[in-house]
C-alpha cells in the first residue's frame, strides 16, 4: 500500500485520484519487441507494486482520455503520440520512460506541464535563448519542453539559463548583469542526448564545459595591427568562440577591433556603423569570462584619451592565444569562472599575472603626442627599423610614429634593417649577432645558391626566409601621392617583392584607385589595395576587378543615380562604392522605396546585387527596382560597348529627364563577354505594360548568326539581348532549333514567342518587324517545315511553347506555374536555376522555413535526395512533409507541366521515400 501511495503522489501533486498507467506499443511491435527502454519502464514500475496496462497503437485512437490517465511512449511519434498531443485533452498526460524513471529514482511528482514530457534533466529550469534564426529556435524550444524545462521568449525575473548562439544581445548584457548562467546550443542537445541514455540533470559538472564563450557567434575584423599580431589575435578570437574575418563586410561583420582611427577599414566601419573597438576589449572580455560592453572600448573614445595606460598590467599575446574559456558549473552554483584548461593543476580560477613596472622610458613613449609627431615631419626618412619586445599596445603605437616620420618599419630582422628599437633596455643576443651587422657589411650582389641559401658575393651565406612575394618585380607609378607610395614601398621591402625603376621589367605596376591607361596596360596595373590584400590574406592572389584602378569617367555619367550594393563585401563592395561614386553617383546603405527625411535616405534607384539572396534583392524585384551585376574584366571589347550602347539607348525617359529601366540585369564577365550573374532568378514577366520595342534574346545560333541578327534588329529598332538567363523585359526568343535549356524552358513558362530564325530574315526583307504567328514554333505549318518527329522532343517543346503561349494571353494568368508555391531543395547552381524556371513561370519560390511559418501555402516541394543538403533533408523533415500532405517530387515534375499536352498526375511524380511514409500513416 505504501508503494501505492508513493506511485499516486509521484504522478500527481493530488493524491486523491487513482492514476492509470498505460504503456503504448507502437505499430507492428510486442510487449516484448518494443524498446528497451519503454520496457526496463515498465518492469520497474510493475516491481514496486504499480498495475501497469499495455495498450495498443490503435486502441489508444478508440480512447477518450481523463485527468487520470497517464500515457508513457516511445519513441515519441506515431499515430497514438499524435493523437494524446493534439492538445484535443487538456488534462491528459503524455511521459517518456526517462522521465518516469528519474522521477521514480528522486522520489519527485512529475512535473505539471501542459505538453509531453520525455525526459526529466531540466526540471525546474526557465530557459530563452537569443541570437538563433527562426527554425533553430524552433528546434531548442521544443528540446527544452521535451526535457520538462519551461521555454520562455521573454527574458524574465525567473529566467534561470540563457542559450546564446551570439553575444552582445540586449538578453545577453541583461544575464550578465543579472547572474544568470549562459550556454551554448551545443548544452541543449548534449544534455537531450545524455538524458535519453542515462538520468542526469542539465546543471551536471559534465556539462560545465558548454557555457557560452566570450565571443560567441561574433565575426570580427582587425585593423592596423602587425601580421604577428593579428595572428595571435585571430587565435584568441577562435579559441574563444568568435569567427576571425580578414575582411570588413558591412552585412556580417560583428566589430573591427583597431587601436587607431587610421586606415579604410575603419572609415568604412564608421559608414557601415560596424563598433570599432581597441584590442583591450578582447583581453578584458577574455578576462572576465564574457563578452563585455563595447561603450568603453570605442577606438574613438580610446583617442581622444592622452597617453595614459589603460590597464595596469600587461598579458602576453602568446599567453592569450592559447587561453581557453571554460566552466564548472555545479548543481548549486550560479556563477561561471572562466578556466585554463592547458594548466593541469588544481587551480581553476583564472589569475590575473601581477602588474609590470613601466620605466621611465616607456613612460616617456606614452608620452608622446602624435599630432607633435606629425608637424615634426620625414625625420626619419632612410631608416629601416625592427622592434623587439613591446607590447602590442606601444608597438601600435610605434608603429604610427615611424610611418608619419618617414621610417620603414620591418617585422623580421633582416639584413636590411638599419636600426632595431628594443623595450627596456635590454638588447638581445640576435640584435648583437655577427650574422646582423648591415652597418658592416657590403653593399653587395645578392645572389641564391643551388642549396637554397642566399649568398652575398663571399663565403659569408644566410639562411633563405621564405617572403610572401618571392622577388616579385613591381613598378610604383611617380602618379601615387606621398603617402600611397610610402606605404606601397613599405610593404613591398617587407614582404620580399623588389622594386624596379621601370614600368616594362615589372610584373605589376602600382598605380592610383583613379587611373586611366592603354588596354594593352590593363593586366599590369593593381592599386595599393591588392598589396594590402595580399598581406591581409598572406598569399599572393590572382589580381580581381576591384584590385585594378578605376577608368577616368565622365564624373557625371550616373548623376541622380541612388545605388545600393548587396551580396558584395570586403574590398569588391568597398571598390564598387567608390566606383559609383566616381561616376556621380551617391551610395547609401539604406535601400528605401522612396526618401526617407528622419533616416536621411533617398528613394534607391539601382541595386547592385551579386546573387539573388537577401531582402534588398526581395525588395528590389517587388518595387521593380532596377538590379545587376558589376563589370569584372579587363577593357570591355568592341561588341560589348555596342551591348551596352544598345541598352542604354532603350532607357525609358522619365517625367524628370532621367533615364529608367525595368531591369539591368547584365554584368560584363572577364576577358569582356557579357553574362548575367548565373544564380539570379528573374522576376515574374510584367503582366500589364508591353515594351516599347521587341526585345529578343537568341539561343542556339552560330556567333556568325548572331552577330548578323543582332544587326538586323538593331537597324530595325530592336533590342537584343545577350544574357544566359531570360530576362524580364524579353519579348521574343529566336532560336535555331527547340532545346530544354533555362532560356528555353523560361520563355515557354512565362508565354513569351519563341521563333524560327526565319522570321528576322523576313522582317529585314520587309523593312520593318512582322507578325510573328506564321513563325512561332509550334505552329502547324512551321512544324511541318520542319521535318520534326512527333515523337521527338523538339516537338514537344514547340507544341507546348504554342500551347502555353495561347493559354496565358486568353486566360490572362501569369505563368505556367501561376497557382505554385514550391520549395526546393537540391545544389546551390541548380537550386537557383528551378527558382527562376518557376518564378518566370508566375510562382514563387520560398524557403523552407515557409513551411513551418506559414502552414498550408506551400503546395510543392521538389527535392533530388541525392544533392540536396542533408542537414536540411533530415528523417524528421521526411515525417513532416508527409503528415502535411505536401507532395515531394521531383523536380522533372516541372518539364513535364510544361511539355504534356494534359496536366500530369502529381502521384505520378511522387519521390520513392515519401511515397512510403505516406503508405505508413
Amino acid at each position: 500500500m505504501m508503494f501505492w501511495m508513493e506511485m499516486e503522489s509521484l504522478l500527481s501533486q493530488d493524491s486523491q485520484d487513482q492514476v492509470n498507467l498505460y504503456f503504448v506499443l507502437p505499430k507492428n511491435t510486442s510487449e516484448t519487441t518494443c524498446s528497451e527502454k519503454l520496457g526496463s519502464c515498465y518492469q520497474a514500475c510493475l516491481d514496486i507494486g504499480f498495475p501497469c496496462n499495455w495498450i495498443k497503437e490503435e486502441d489508444v485512437l478508440q480512447k477518450h482520455p481523463v485527468k487520470q490517465d497517464v500515457f508513457i511512449c516511445d519513441p515519441f511519434e506515431g499515430v497514438a503520440f499524435e493523437y494524446l498531443s493534439s492538445g484535443k485533452f487538456k488534462c491528459v498526460r503524455v511521459l517518456g520512460p526517462p522521465c518516469l524513471l528519474a522521477c521514480l529514482s528522486r522520489s519527485e511528482p512529475v512535473p505539471e506541464l501542459p505538453y509531453p514530457l520525455y525526459a526529466a534533466a531540466m526540471r525546474g529550469m526557465v530557459i530563452t535563448s537569443t541570437g538563433f534564426q527562426k527554425l533553430e529556435k524552433t528546434r531548442l524550444q521544443r528540446l527544452v519542453k521535451l526535457m520538462s524545462g519551461v521555454y520562455s521568449s521573454d527574458f524574465h525575473e525567473g529566467v534561470t539559463h540563457l542559450v546564446a548562439g551570439v553575444v552582445a544581445s540586449p538578453k545577453y548584457q541583461v544575464a550578465v548583469t543579472r547572474e544568470v548562467p549562459v550556454m551554448r546550443a551545443a548544452w541543449v542537445d548534449r544534455v537531450w542526448e545524455a538524458s535519453c541514455r542515462q538520468t542526469v540533470q542539465a546543471t551536471d559538472p559534465q556539462f560545465a564545459d558548454l557555457t557560452c564563450p566570450p565571443f560567441q557567434g561574433l565575426f570580427i575584423c582587425v585593423s592596423q595591427l602587425s601580421r604577428k599580431d593579428k595572428e595571435a589575435i585571430r587565435k584568441i578570437i577562435e579559441n574563444n568562440g568568435g569567427s576571425y574575418m580578414t575582411q570588413l563586410e558591412c552585412e556580417k561583420t560583428s566589430v573591427l577591433v583597431s587601436p587607431s582611427m587610421d586606415g579604410e577599414k575603419v572609415t568604412f566601419a564608421r559608414r557601415w556603423q560596424i563598433p570599432c573597438v581597441v584590442p583591450e576589449w578582447l583581453y578584458d572580455s577574455v578576462e572576465r569570462g564574457w563578452c563585455l560592453g563595447m561603450e568603453e572600448y570605442t577606438t574613438a573614445v580610446k583617442a581622444k584619451l592622452s597617453s595614459t595606460p589603460t590597464k595596469n598590467h600587461t598579458m602576453a599575446y602568446g599567453e592569450l592565444a592559447d587561453l581557453t574559456v571554460s566552466t564548472i558549473m555545479g548543481a548549486n552554483e550560479s556563477r561561471v569562472r572562466p578556466v585554463n584548461e592547458t594548466t593541469m593543476n588544481e587551480t581553476a580560477a583564472f589569475t590575473v599575472p601581477p602588474a609590470v613596472a613601466v620605466d621611465e622610458d616607456l613612460a616617456k613613449l606614452d608620452r608622446i603626442d602624435l599630432q607633435e609627431v606629425l608637424k615634426a615631419g620625414q625625420f626619419l626618412d632612410g631608416c629601416k627599423i625592427h622592434l623587439m619586445g613591446f607590447d602590442a599596445r606601444r608597438e601600435d603605437k610605434l608603429r604610427r610614429m615611424l610611418n608619419t616620420s618617414g621610417a620603414m618599419r620591418f617585422s623580421q630582422l633582416l639584413p636590411s634593417v638599419t636600426h632595431v628599437v628594443v623595450s627596456g633596455g635590454a638588447v638581445p643576443e640576435s640584435a648583437l649577432s655577427a650574422a646582423w651587422r648591415p652597418h658592416l657589411q657590403p653593399q653587395q650582389e645578392t645572389m641564391l645558391a643551388a642549396d637554397g641559401t642566399v649568398g652575398r658575393g663571399d663565403d659569408t651565406t644566410l639562411e633563405a626566409t621564405q617572403t610572401l612575394f618571392g622577388g616579385l618585380a613591381v613598378f610604383l607609378s611617380g602618379e601615387l601621392d606621398a603617402k600611397s607610395a610610402q606605404e606601397a614601398a613599405a610593404l613591398l621591402e617587407e614582404h620580399g617583392a623588389r622594386q624596379v625603376a621601370a614600368p616594362d621589367a615589372a610584373r605589376f605596376t602600382v598605380v592610383p584607385l583613379v587611373h586611366e591607361a592603354p588596354a594593352a596596360d590593363v593586366d599590369r596595373l593593381v592599386t595599393v589595395a591588392y598589396l594590402q590584400h595580399c598581406v591581409e590574406t598572406d598569399q599572393l592572389l590572382e589580381p580581381e576587378y576591384y584590385h585594378r584602378p578605376i577608368p577616368t569617367f565622365r564624373h557625371d555619367i550616373l548623376s541622380g543615380c541612388v545605388l545600393g550594393i548587396s551580396s558584395y563585401s570586403g574590398r569588391e563592395r568597398q571598390y564598387l562604392a567608390l566606383l559609383g561614386e566616381s561616376m556621380g553617383a551617391e551610395f547609401q546603405e539604406v535601400f528605401a522605396r522612396r526618401d526617407n527625411p528622419t533616416k536621411h535616405a533617398r528613394a534607391s534607384t539601382h541595386l547592385v546585387c551579386q546573387s539573388a539572396e537577401g531582402h534588398k534583392f526581395a525588395a528590389a524585384r517587388r518595387w521593380g527596382t532596377p538590379y545587376g551585376g558589376v563589370v569584372s574584366g579587363a577593357q570591355p571589347t568592341s561588341h560589348t560597348r555596342k551591348a551596352w550602347k544598345r541598352y542604354v539607348d532603350a532607357m525609358e525617359e522619365t517625367p524628370e529627364g532621367k533615364r529608367r529601366r525595368v531591369s539591368t540585369r547584365r554584368t560584363v564577365g572577364q576577358q569582356g563577354q557579357e553574362n548575367v550573374p548565373p544564380n539570379t532568378p528573374p522576376p515574374p514577366a510584367p503582366a500589364v505594360r508591353k515594351p516599347l520595342r521587341p526585345t529578343m534574346v537568341f539561343s542556339g545560333m552560330e556567333p556568325a548568326d548572331r552577330t548578323r541578327y543582332t544587326a538586323a534588329v538593331e537597324r530595325l529598332g530592336g533590342i537584343v539581348l545577350d544574357t544566359a538567363t531570360l530576362e524580364p523585359a524579353t519579348t521574343h526568343l529566336v532560336t535555331s532549333r527547340p532545346n530544354r535549356s533555362e532560356k528555353h524552358l523560361a520563355a515557354v513558362a512565362s508565354g513569351r514567342w519563341i521563333l524560327q530564325p526565319a522570321y528576322l530574315d523576313a522582317c529585314e526583307r520587309a523593312g520593318q518587324f512582322l507578325p510573328e504567328d506564321a513563325f512561332e514554333w509550334g505552329n502547324s505549318d512551321c512544324l511541318q517545315a520542319s521535318g520534326l518527329s512527333k515523337d521527338s522532343t523538339e516537338y514537344k517543346l514547340s507544341t507546348a511553347a504554342y500551347r502555353w503561349r495561347r493559354k496565358i494571353k486568353e486566360e490572362g494568368i501569369p505563368g505556367a506555374f501561376h497557382a505554385m508555391v514550391a520549395v526546393l531543395l537540391t545544389a546551390g547552381e541548380r537550386c537557383r536555376a528551378f527558382q527562376r524556371l518557376v518564378t518566370a513561370g508566375g510562382g514563387r519560390a520560398v524557403p523552407l522555413d515557409q513551411l513551418h511559418d506559414q502552414p498550408g501555402t506551400v503546395t510543392h516541394v521538389f527535392i533530388e535526395p541525392a544533392r540536396a543538403d542533408k542537414r536540411q533533408l533530415t528523417p524528421a523533415l521526411w515525417r513532416e512533409l508527409a503528415r502535411m500532405r505536401v507532395p515531394c517530387l521531383q523536380p522533372v515534375y516541372l518539364n513535364e507541366c510544361l511539355t504534356s499536352a494534359t496536366p500530369p498526375r502529381t502521384d505520378d511524380w511522387l519521390l520513392d521515400e515519401y511515397r512510403r511514409l505516406l503508405a505508413d500513416t
